[in-house]
């Protein structure tokens, strides 16, 4: 009797499927590497999640029905003047320089 994988000296193939979704699943954690330690805009304070995704900002426009903008007084207030906003913008809270 054989191991478990192998059958007759055969090794077991993985299949496409699962390696598509390791694949995957390197990708975004790479992706969410990039954006969290090496985006130029890494450096801005903000959600860590808005930093990674636009789910964020897609969560508070569907879900919460257009809030998004709204938040912008409050997160200013809890990360400062500049802040990330979702990984490929950055917000200013004033127009003075």
């Amino acid at each position: 009797m054989g191991l478990v994988g192998f059958s007759n000296g055969e090794i077991l193939a993985i299949p496409i499927r699962c390696s598509a979704l390791v694949l995957l699943f390197l990708l975004v954690c790479v992706r969410i590497i990039y954006h969290l330690w090496l985006h130029p805009l890494a450096r801005f304070p903000g959600p860590r999640l808005a930093a990674t995704t636009s789910l964020y900002a897609a969560y508070y426009d569907i879900v919460k029905r257009g809030s998004f903008i709204r938040r912008f007084p409050r997160l200013h207030e809890e990360y400062g003047k500049y802040q990330l906003m979702i990984w490929s913008s950055c917000s200013l809270d004033s127009f003075k320089l």
